[in-house]
């Protein structure tokens, strides 16, 4: 995917890569624990949801503080700071009004944006979206000792050459995946942050965040989606955010990753609702296939069009090189 890479400074000196792609109404995704603008396209589970919303939008994308193509060490990390991330992109590309869309952690940065700016918020998409850490959560695999022992495992293997590590996070975000997913992913996770920083970032997110008091403030549109047996965020998170924000609809979603996937029936579900919600038409398999054919022929066009132009510099090549043979020899 083509990108342009660009950057904008926060509040507090902090370096934010960004990058718009597509066309149509604006679509901000807030940031997530690790991305890497670079590489989403390539090895994140996210990739072919992400290339079906910048068909139907202007989709804006970046890195948080500390991840992927932005500053990889900051100073701060903490709940405030990725709601810095976020307003310091908005203000960055002058958006007016936008739909936001946040994802897992992305959700309380959104909620906690909406309720700071509601003028500028269009829509408030949720997908698989936290509004508490899990050390605020009760129930297998959460609480305050999981996050313990999650940050320690962090803290001894993220930056190991043995992926067994990084695997147990990759699990849980994408159970169904296929073995090869599952390793771009585990690349990613690498690729995206360093040992300290996902630490501290994840102690950041399950530690500190917790905004579930706040979603009955929020007065902007809201669609929630929640994939049932989510592994990463429980599936009643989903549901606590729906039943306490004012005229939200909700939306339960087949399946067990969290990371949604190309071959997960939530793919083609989460894309018509959400182009649905904020009332663009989702693009139709016959329009995706002209599409694939178009880029196909724009492809083969622009190939014809260099070898024809190979063969005409070779053609003058050959005619200056006789001229000045025939020159030599008067």
């Amino acid at each position: 995917m083509d990108q342009q890479i660009s950057y904008c400074t926060t509040t507090d000196g902090v370096r934010i890569a960004y990058s718009v792609t597509g066309s149509g109404p604006v679509l901000v995704r807030a940031g997530n624990w690790y991305t890497h603008l670079q590489h989403d396209w390539d090895l994140s589970g996210w990739s072919a949801f992400l290339r079906q919303l910048q068909k139907r939008f202007r989709l804006v994308r970046y890195d948080v503080r500390g991840t992927g193509l932005s500053d990889r060490f900051p100073t701060e990390i903490s709940t405030e700071t990725l709601l810095r991330d976020l307003e310091a992109v908005v203000d960055a590309l002058d958006l007016g009004r936008f739909s936001l869309l946040g994802i897992s952690q992305g959700g309380a940065v959104s909620v906690l944006y909406a309720l700071d700016h509601p003028e500028r918020v269009s829509h408030l998409v949720l997908l698989n979206a936290l509004v508490r850490g899990a050390a605020f959560r009760d129930g297998v695999g959460q609480g305050g000792e999981v996050v313990d022992a999650m940050r320690a495992l962090i803290r001894r293997g993220w930056g190991s050459d043995d992926p067994s590590f990084r695997a147990i996070f990759t699990t849980q975000m994408m159970p169904s995946a296929t073995q090869e997913q599952q390793q771009k992913w585990n690349e990613l996770e690498r690729l995206s942050v360093s040992p300290d920083v996902a630490e501290r970032m994840f102690s950041a997110i399950h530690t500190e965040i917790n905004v579930a008091d706040r979603v009955g403030e929020l007065r902007v549109p809201t669609l929630v989606m929640h994939v049932r047996e989510d592994r990463r965020v429980p599936f009643e998170e989903g549901r606590l955010i729906a039943a306490h924000t004012p005229g939200a609809k909700f939306v339960p979603l087949p399946g067990a990753n969290h990371v949604i996937l190309p071959q997960d029936e939530a793919m083609s579900i989460a894309t018509r609702e959400l182009c649905g919600f904020i009332g663009v038409a989702p693009a139709s398999p016959v329009a995706l296939g002209l599409q694939k054919f178009g880029d196909a022929i724009g492809g083969a066009t622009k190939r014809f069009e260099a070898s024809v132009v190979y063969k005409l510099l070779a053609i003058i090549a050959i005619a200056v090189t006789i001229a000045s043979f025939l020159w030599t020899i008067k």
